[in-house]
């Protein structure tokens, strides 16, 4: 069998892309195309502007009426940063007599040459390149030439219709408040609307996202983007400003992972109330370590998203809306590792953000792993009170 791989960020995915994938199908008669949304694309992280999991949710909205279309997740659950020679392996691996396409647009190709493990793709597949604008053909085969000739890279070009739409202008309209109707399919559209996605970001948000950046992990830093993503969607349904809470999202694993030696001079220089949870473990204080490191800083100096950094892990009796949202983003973004309780927090969203949290109350869990802090009592007192409790 013959089976075209269309790979892409798909952020979001739009009507260009449906009718490349389909008239490369027709051309080639392929049996299927596998839609292949990235994961973590190394040249493109954290400016794809939606989640894995929202990007992979439109692709398939998209495509769901066509038989001949198919949707793979391999890539979004691939944990790390997302490389086109490891789909390709695995897809093979589930399909070893079958031959390969790989479609992309033609200003892609130019660059087969910087991809990870580009020799060993090279020979894997056989690479569709279809012309885009601001692709001079000329220049095209030029380069495509040298890339069979030097690499044995197998490419073929193809004309098809060249529609004058891309994903960084549909987010720009989406921004700019214009309408992006038969851009993109209708459910497609509606998705994005229903889930604040390509809204305008806060002023510190590109700043704040190469330094987190640098601080954490590559699984620490997805995690944070995934909250930045979900906090910024719950703020649209609950009324709170987008912006702050996005921000907050990004940054509020800030100090993660710093080690339980600084952590505990942090406490001590920031004049954080030790707790007993902290002797063990003072790393449970990274959320107002980060607050008082920020701050301390001049990087961020905005007390609301401070506050929701400040009390995300264990919560305070006297929590604002964007606090709470931030808490709880945390504890339901789509791609975090699942955990007792946290069906029931995302259930009770339904309803609101406070019984969100009470539909979560780990203090049994909290005191057998010696992490149990007192404002996290604090918090639900103060939201089955209506009250707020000091901390």
């Amino acid at each position: 069998m013959k089976y075209g791989i269309m790979g892409g960020t798909f952020s979001p995915i739009h009507i260009g892309h449906l009718i490349l994938a389909e008239e490369v199908r027709q051309r080639y008669s392929l049996d299927k195309v596998f839609f292949v949304p990235s994961g973590t694309p190394p040249h493109k992280i954290g400016r794809v502007y939606a989640s894995a999991a929202e990007r992979c949710e439109m692709v398939e909205l998209a495509v769901r009426e066509n038989a001949n279309f198919e949707v793979l997740d391999i890539e979004i659950c691939r944990s790390g940063y997302s490389y086109t020679v490891d789909t390709v392996r695995a897809l093979k691996h589930r399909h070893p007599d079958d031959e390969f396409f790989f479609v992309t647009g033609a200003d892609a190709l130019t660059g087969l040459d910087t991809w990870h493990n580009f020799e060993e793709l090279a020979k894997e597949v056989v690479f569709i390149g279809a012309g885009r604008h601001g692709v001079t053909h000329s220049g095209l085969v030029q380069k495509t030439d040298f890339l069979a000739q030097k690499y044995g890279f197998k490419i073929e070009l193809v004309e098809t219709p060249l529609i004058a739409v891309s994903s960084s202008e549909i987010r720009r309209r989406v921004a700019a408040g214009e309408s992006i109707r038969y851009l993109v399919p209708r459910e497609v559209e509606d998705y994005i609307a229903a889930k604040a996605l390509y809204l305008s970001r806060h002023p510190l948000y590109e700043k704040m996202f190469e330094l987190t950046k640098n601080r954490m992990s590559s699984v620490r830093f997805l995690h944070s983007l995934e909250v930045a993503a979900e906090a910024r969607r719950l703020a649209h349904i609950f009324g709170e400003d987008h912006e702050k809470a996005e921000l907050a999202g990004l940054i509020h694993d800030y100090c993660k992972e710093i080690s339980d030696d600084d952590a505990r001079k942090y406490i001590e220089k920031y004049g954080i109330e030790w707790h007993s949870c902290f002797a063990e473990k003072p790393g449970l204080a990274h959320g107002e370590i980060a607050a008082g490191m920020l701050l301390e800083s001049g990087l961020v100096d905005d007390a609301a998203v401070l506050d929701a950094v400040r009390w995300h892990t264990y919560g305070s009796g006297q929590m604002s809306q964007l606090a709470k949202i931030v808490y709880v983003a945390d504890i339901t973004e789509p791609t975090r590792r699942p955990f007792a309780g946290q069906h029931e927090v995302r259930a009770a969203l339904r309803y609101s953000l406070d019984a969100a949290i009470l539909a979560w109350q780990p203090f049994n869990e909290a005191l057998i792993r010696g992490e149990f802090h007192p404002n996290n009592a604090k918090m639900f007192e103060s939201i089955v009170s209506g009250k707020n409790v000091q901390t």
